[in-house]
């Protein structure tokens, strides 16, 4: 019993210590957007970013570069998106969602949060 407190505790608590980077990253983001050197932030995040083997560019649309913020959005945000969803499956397979009683209230929140926007 002890082991498994000793285990949650640990696992809560690096839950907690990523989310407070989050939230420090994010209001840092906020304060300097709103600064006298939202200028370079702004510049910071148009930046054209290549990864280029041969004449082969792998962050290129249309034939130009794209921009530190369109990678973030296009590249990493479906690598992130991908993740989730084999996330979720899995919880579906053989986690805690496997039976229809402890899935139905995420399943009904899922719906709400599409069909009310």
């Amino acid at each position: 019993m002890n082991q498994i407190l000793y285990t949650f505790r640990r696992t809560i608590q690096h839950y907690i210590d990523g989310s407070f980077i989050l939230i420090a990253a994010t209001v840092i983001a906020i304060i300097i957007a709103n600064s006298p050197f939202s200028s370079s932030y702004f510049s910071f995040w148009e930046q054209t970013f290549s990864l280029q083997i041969g004449d082969f560019d792998f962050f290129a649309y249309k034939g130009e570069s794209m921009t530190l913020m369109q990678v973030i959005n296009e590249f990493l945000m479906a690598i992130f998106f991908f993740t989730i969803g084999l996330e979720i499956k899995r919880e579906i397979l053989v986690g805690e969602l496997s039976t229809m009683k402890t899935a139905l209230l995420p399943i009904i929140g899922a719906i709400g949060g599409m069909v009310l926007p």
